[in-house]
């Protein structure tokens, strides 16, 4: 039996007189037409690795081998480095899930071939026994990771090229602490705010504007993080001048508590000695010093400032999670929250906070249902910025002409980005034009309008380019009032414009997460799931039947709830004493 592992950088070789395949499997994703053309091309199957993904079971698998390594590796501050530095393998640890599975499908004695060469492979290869070989490339490994980085960095714009690079190349903050100095310390109580991203700190700062009277310092770790206009008792600082040299003792001694960790993991799990074989777990050094820069970070500004409490809107940064794990070692009241509308690593790590704040029952269910978070931990309410006008109403019909495409990064989760539009292209042009809709592309901040036009030019032919908008930043409110439906796929965007009485609906083929979110969004009648291309052209019978109400999906947090939270009056019963 001959295999072909495909990577997610190729197509299809062309087909060879004295080749022929019983199996291609490949590593990266395509539409299903792709697929089925390649299967007639080669006469055999062709399997994509996602879909051997079993959706949110995966995810409790994942925090099942998590689990194996916790307490091996404890500071004395309290944080378990095992648990702060595996958040940063998480994603790969997912496919290290697929491999064992994948292994179990194939049959022994397998003749192994590879595109590429790649981690994964090899990973494959190591699991299997077998030999693999690599067809031959038409260019060499330098000139494909060059074409690779090209790409890559014509996708983003500049503000995101510079933070890359920082993250890159400045990773314990040596350069950026000396081109910033520390601001004083106001002497006063701070409720601390950490973020590492501009959602983040939307989000906390949303949240202290519940409470204009108490002062909320929002530091941040990243330039991408900072925060423009700032609520009236909201002071932001940098974390970068608070960096310094790290404790390189006790970074030797968590480096041997490694060693006999990551042997006794590989013994434990299939998944992680795949992780080895991969490059996975050779990458956790790295991460350790700088998990520990970012924690000796933290710690200074816990000394430099007066913190009474620590609201945290993402647990599954190290940047933002590590101050949690301080401020509950000291005592300190520790809240956390989602800048999103779901956490699938509630599933995955324990909740570090004493309590986490859910914005709606949406948010409720996800989390004790999916996340199986204790329901004495969460609390019911969202800061002020979820309370959303509906705009959708039928006084402005003649208006509302467009049909907004909120736009994710696939090519994160593996798409061939060209083929992915190619597919679905078609059918959104064949539908607005059918209907009189314009189409607008609304594109994630990961996304840049130049990158988008350029590969839609590449896919539409310029007669069909006219009609098309491509829009990037911020949502403006003209989409608000213009939407006649919107088309996305996980995105929490869908709960925006619910929210608005604007219609949603989510290509489902193009899930990318295990965590459920189509099918959360679905148990709450938030969204109308596609599940095939062709069903694009049944959205204007689906409108027919839709309900424009808007749902009532946030529920506001009471401040003085809030502020009891802080200050330590609501127990771990979750009662409160207000008094």
């Amino acid at each position: 039996m001959k295999v072909l592992l495909l990577h997610p950088e190729d197509m299809l070789p062309p087909p060879a007189p004295d080749q022929r395949w019983d199996l291609v499997v490949d590593f990266g994703r395509s539409p299903a037409a792709v697929y089925s053309a390649w299967s007639r091309q080669t006469g055999c199957r062709v399997l994509n690795l996602s879909a051997l993904v079993e959706e949110v079971s995966d995810l409790y698998r994942e925090k099942e081998l998590l689990q194996l390594g916790l307490g091996a590796m404890v500071d004395e501050h309290g944080l378990d480095w095992w648990d702060v530095v595996s958040m940063m393998i998480e994603q790969p640890l997912r496919t290290c899930i697929l491999l064992p599975r994948l292994a179990s499908f194939l049959a022994a004695g397998i003749d192994l071939y590879a595109s590429r060469s790649d981690p994964w492979f090899e990973a494959l290869r190591a699991l299997l026994g077998v030999r693999l070989s690599f067809l031959p490339q038409a260019r060499g490994r330098a000139a494909r990771r060059l074409a690779h980085y090209r790409a890559a960095l014509r996708a983003l714009d500049a503000a995101t090229i510079a933070q890359v690079l920082q993250d890159k190349f400045d990773r314990e903050h040596r350069l950026r602490r000396r081109l910033i100095r520390r601001k004083p310390s106001s002497g006063r109580p701070v409720v601390l705010l950490p973020s590492a991203y501009i959602n983040v700190s939307r989000t906390e700062a949303a949240y202290a504007r519940l409470l204009p009277e108490q002062e909320f310092l929002l530091a941040v770790a990243r330039r991408s993080a900072r925060l423009s206009p700032l609520p009236a008792n909201v002071r932001m600082i940098s974390l970068d001048p608070y960096f310094g040299p790290i404790h390189e003792k006790e970074l030797q001694q968590m480096l041997e508590a490694w060693v006999g960790l990551s042997r006794r993991l590989m013994d434990s799990a299939p998944e992680f000695a795949a992780a080895e074989a991969g490059g996975v777990l050779a990458q956790i050094p790295g991460y350790l010093r700088w998990c520990m820069a970012v924690r000796d970070a933290w710690l200074r500004l816990f000394q430099a400032e007066t913190i009474t409490a620590c609201l945290s809107a993402d647990e599954g940064n190290p940047y933002s999670r590590i101050p949690l794990n301080l401020a509950r070692h000291e005592g300190i009241p520790a809240l956390a929250c989602h800048h999103g509308i779901f956490e699938m690593r509630l599933a995955i790590k324990p909740l570090q906070a004493d309590f986490f704040l859910a914005k709606g029952e949406i948010e409720r269910d996800y989390a004790v249902r999916i996340g199986r978070v204790a329901p004495e931990k969460i609390v019911l309410g969202g800061p002020e910025s979820c309370e959303v006008p509906a705009v959708h109403s039928e006084a402005a019909a003649s208006a509302r002409r467009w049909l907004v495409f909120f736009t994710e990064p696939y090519a994160a989760d593996g798409w061939r980005m060209e083929e992915l539009y190619r597919d679905l292209l078609p059918h959104l042009t064949a539908l607005t034009a059918a209907a009189g809709w314009q189409l607008v592309f609304k594109l994630h901040p990961f996304e840049n309008v130049p990158g988008q036009w350029r590969l839609l030019r590449r896919c539409l032919p310029p007669s069909q380019l006219k009609g098309i908008q491509v829009m990037g930043g911020p949502i403006r409110d003209e989409i608000w009032q213009k939407a006649r439906c919107a088309i996305t796929v996980e995105s929490t965007v869908a709960l925006e414009c619910a929210s608005r009485g604007i219609p949603v609906f989510l290509l489902g083929w193009l899930r990318g997460s295990p965590g459920g979110y189509i099918s959360q969004f679905e148990r709450f009648g938030i969204a109308r799931v596609l599940h095939l291309p062709a069903e694009i052209a049944s959205i204007p019978r689906l409108l027919e039947a839709a309900s424009t109400a808007p749902p009532q999906l946030w529920t506001r947090l009471d401040p003085r709830e809030f502020e009891a939270l802080l200050s330590g009056k609501i127990a771990s019963t979750g009662r409160a004493n207000l008094s």
